[in-house]
């Protein structure tokens, strides 16, 4: 188990994200690594160095798309990042897999709430290019539902918020 006073090791974190989503893809193809990357880099792009914030961004999806446990993550970033990983993951699927995501999200603690405002703006960055319009335009809207959930967020993402609900006042009618 990690030492609670030990630093969190990123790089060893963001090599286990790799190997974690190894062999999965997103849905334009490209390795799903690269998502969990580009989350800390957007986070990074806020001024965020709190090695928490990062790890868990690095690590959001594990328990959800992946066989790793929430040992391998204690183990490897401890309780806190566990914790906020553990608000993230949404294992439901179809219909009611965006309800249980704003139930998710009304819980969300300050870190869950950083990496959530990344990951859906970073999955709607990637949506632009690679979906239907109509698609787009319901993520879209899903996302403004997600905002208002998660208030209030961190003041050091509230400018980040702001750019967020401007990208998406761009796709809806």
């Amino acid at each position: 188990m990690l030492d609670m006073h030990k630093e969190i090791d990123l790089s060893k974190v963001e090599e286990f994200a790799i190997l974690a989503h190894k062999g999965q893809f997103r849905s334009n193809g490209r390795n799903y690594h690269e998502h969990v990357i580009s989350v800390a880099n957007r986070l990074r792009s806020c001024g965020i160095s709190d090695k928490v914030v990062l790890a868990t961004a690095y690590l959001h999806d594990v328990l959800e798309d992946t066989n790793k446990t929430e040992k391998d993550i204690l183990d490897l970033a401890g309780p806190e990042v566990l914790e906020a990983v553990k608000h993230l993951t949404n294992k439901e699927t179809g219909a009611k897999k965006n309800e249980a995501l704003i139930a998710h999200a009304l819980k969300y603690n300050d870190v869950a709430k950083r990496v959530k405002l990344a990951d859906r703006y970073d999955n709607l960055v990637d949506a632009v290019f690679d979906w239907e319009p109509k698609r787009v335009r319901k993520y879209a809207h899903a996302g403004l539902l997600l905002l208002e959930a998660m208030q209030p967020l961190p003041a050091d993402v509230l400018d980040f918020e702001r750019e967020a609900r401007r990208f998406i006042a761009c796709l809806l009618p």
